[in-house]
C-alpha cells in the first residue's frame, strides 16, 4: 500500500526548521544587547533644547 504524503526530507525539515531557529536567536541577542542599556541616560523621552556639532548650534523652542 503506497503512503498519500511521502515522508518528508531532511532539507525540506531543515527549511522549516532554519528560520524559525534565526528567529529565535535574533530575539535572544537584540533582548541580550538592550539589558545593558537599561539605566542609560541616552534611554527613554527627553526633550531637545540645543543641539551642537562641528561649531554649529542649534536651538529648539517650542511654540
Amino acid at each position: 500500500m503506497k503512503q498519500k504524503f511521502p515522508a518528508a526530507s531532511a532539507g525540506n525539515r531543515l527549511r522549516r526548521i532554519l528560520p524559525v531557529l534565526a528567529l529565535c536567536a535574533m530575539v535572544f541577542f537584540f533582548t541580550a544587547c538592550g539589558a545593558k542599556y537599561a539605566d542609560s541616560e541616552y534611554l527613554g523621552t527627553w526633550k531637545a533644547t540645543t543641539a551642537t556639532m562641528s561649531g554649529i548650534t542649534l536651538v529648539f523652542e517650542q511654540q
